[in-house]
């Protein structure tokens, strides 16, 4: 029973998310890549409420075009439901759905179902702020 307590100890001092040994989501993630544009870029910010407020930024010629979207992620099954709400603040409404391939905690993979699109977003601190089109274009 003493070399048990150790162990014991150590596992229960290791993080759990809320669904338990279910990977975690909530953070903020960065991309590249969007199914017409290899050069675009995204940060997507997963808060535990639920709600998504994501950044897009395609350079055109040095200059940044920047857009927005708001609304409501989940997860289930290996499959992550966006629930868009809004485009630019405008109400924009649909629902996109994406297959979770891998986990690793800094980093996921997953397929956009609609076209078939993979994208490998990675964790960044919640401070992370879009590149600059000088450095992509």
């Amino acid at each position: 029973m003493n070399r048990l307590w150790p162990c014991l100890l150590l596992v229960l001092s290791l993080p759990v998310s809320a669904a338990g040994a279910a990977p975690s989501y909530v953070g903020t993630w960065f991309g590249t890549s969007q199914p017409y544009d290899k050069g675009a870029m995204y940060i997507d910010h997963m808060l535990a409420n639920g709600e998504i407020h994501s950044q897009f930024r395609t350079c055109r010629n040095g200059k940044p075009l920047d857009d927005t979207e708001d609304g409501f992620w989940s997860e289930a099954g290996g499959t992550m439901t966006i629930r868009v709400a809004a485009h630019d603040g405008l109400p924009a409404p649909r629902i996109d759905v994406y297959r979770i391939v891998s986990f690793s905690g800094d980093r996921f993979s997953e397929i956009y179902l609609r076209l078939n699109y993979p994208y490998q977003p990675r964790r960044v601190d919640m401070g992370f702020k879009m590149p600059s089109c000088e450095f992509v274009s």
